[in-house]
């Protein structure tokens, strides 16, 4: 979902969105990047909203970056930094925005945040991250008509092959799937199977005083209303070794030193080797 802090969105005299394009979207960091701030931290990721589950690869299952919705990504979110609507990405990466995201946003550096329900829990802790703005849900955009959500289905749970506690491990695993939903509402994950109404899981993804923090009817249409399409992949042939080499080129293209092009050239590249090596081991 994206997050908007209030006081900065009403300043820039942005509608609160309920569904909008990528256009929309990019007039709306553009109006937030003002004053010494900037729009956003980084763009939800352009070419998984329009590709959606599998994309890095083909139906073939070769490497899928030569797609023009990653050249696009890349393209766009250089141009966005040169432009100082997003948040430079040598900051990002000396602070460790990656991990630490919520620090940013809570200091009113950016005024839109693309991020998942277990953030929310940054904001209602005062006492680690006092702020006295409140915060508004959105959807992500959508792409070209597409609109497959930057999200996942995650957190999955796994027994040890070797464990000698198999039948407590089971146990616990029935339990996180079947009972554990209020549970884990609060660390602001929402359990698929739980038998638990959507007001059970918003109050506990929000916290008390969910009012004082948030806009809680824009949190109930974005989180359970809307639906939006969560993807599953379930082709990860040299998935972790596939995201290394497309972060590394990444990072040299949002600094600015290598151009868009060339650096997804050298992703696509880089993936079908490991593809191709893959398939030989």
């Amino acid at each position: 979902m994206v997050l908007f802090n209030e006081d900065l969105r009403e300043r820039a005299g942005i509608e609160l969105p309920t569904q909008w394009a990528l256009e929309e979207y990019l007039e709306a960091i553009r109006a937030l990047a003002d004053d010494g701030k900037y729009g956003t931290y980084v763009l939800p990721d352009l070419a998984r909203i329009e590709l959606g589950p599998n994309y890095r690869l083909t139906a073939q299952g070769d490497s899928n970056f030569s797609h023009p919705a990653f050249l696009q990504h890349f393209d766009l979110a250089a141009q966005l930094i040169r432009d100082g609507v997003l948040y430079p990405w040598s900051q990002a990466l000396a602070r460790q925005l990656e991990a630490y995201q919520q620090n940013n946003f809570i200091a009113e550096d950016f005024g839109l945040w693309t991020t998942a329900p277990y953030s929310l829990r940054f904001l209602t802790d005062q006492e680690e991250y006092p702020h006295d703005f409140r915060v508004s849900a959105a959807p992500v955009p959508t792409v070209d008509g597409n609109d497959w959500n930057t999200g996942e289905y995650g957190a999955f749970i796994q027994i040890n092959s070797k464990s000698p506690k198999q039948e407590l491990a089971w146990e616990f695993c029935r339990f996180w799937l079947l009972e554990s939903a209020q549970d884990m509402a609060r660390a602001g994950y929402i359990s698929l199977l739980g038998d638990v109404d959507d007001d059970e899981l918003l109050d506990g993804v929000l916290g008390e005083d969910a009012e004082q923090f948030f806009d809680v009817d824009s949190f109930r249409r974005t989180l359970f209303e809307d639906q939006p399409r969560m993807h599953l992949d379930t082709e990860l042939t040299a998935y972790t070794e596939i995201t290394q080499k497309y972060e590394q080129q990444r990072d040299v293209c949002w600094l600015l030193e290598r151009s868009p092009e060339k650096a997804i050239d050298t992703v696509d590249k880089n993936a079908q080797a490991l593809i191709d090596r893959f398939e030989e081991d």
